[in-house]
């Protein structure tokens, strides 16, 4: 399959949907999120894992339209979900990388008190999943990245 040839076949099975890249650290989710995001010319990268940064996005993406949100605790993420309610951005690829760490920022945050930061957990990503459930209908296609784990009562890999 060439390049074309995946990017097509993505196209047609995620376009103004939710689509899922979910995998062991370091297979490549992200790396394929770049090649995605140079195929569309509006793009909105939420960025939430800590392993790279805001310049290695635009390094990677050359996309027309690159908006970037850096995510470094529950507020940023909070402000991030508001406004794309209030924008409700249109015909644009929306990718969050990584789901599996608003977990490692919720237990940050709540490490004292385990009940409160599962809700504020499932509090969040219920937030984050419904407002990118209405936003797909806006002709978007949304990618959402999140790690494999092997423990998720403790988080560990």
């Amino acid at each position: 399959m060439t390049q074309i040839d995946v990017f097509e076949k993505f196209k047609e099975l995620a376009n103004n949907k939710i689509a899922l890249l979910w995998g062991e650290p370091l297979t490549g989710k992200t790396s394929f999120s770049f090649f995605l995001a140079n195929k569309f010319q509006n793009v909105i990268f939420i960025k939430i894992d800590r392993n790279y940064t805001a310049e290695d996005i635009k390094a990677n993406v050359k996309s027309s339209n690159l908006k970037i949100f850096e995510i470094n605790d529950i507020q940023d993420l909070i402000n991030v979900i508001k406004l794309l309610k209030k924008v409700r951005p249109q015909n644009a690829l929306i990718i969050v990388d990584s789901i599996s760490s608003i977990y490692d920022m919720c237990a940050e945050q709540y490490m004292d008190n385990r009940p409160l930061m599962m809700n504020k957990y499932r509090d969040l990503i219920g937030m984050l999943v419904t407002t990118l459930a209405t936003l797909k209908q806006d002709k978007n296609t949304i990618v959402l990245i999140g790690h494999a784990r092997t423990n998720w009562k403790t988080g560990e890999l």
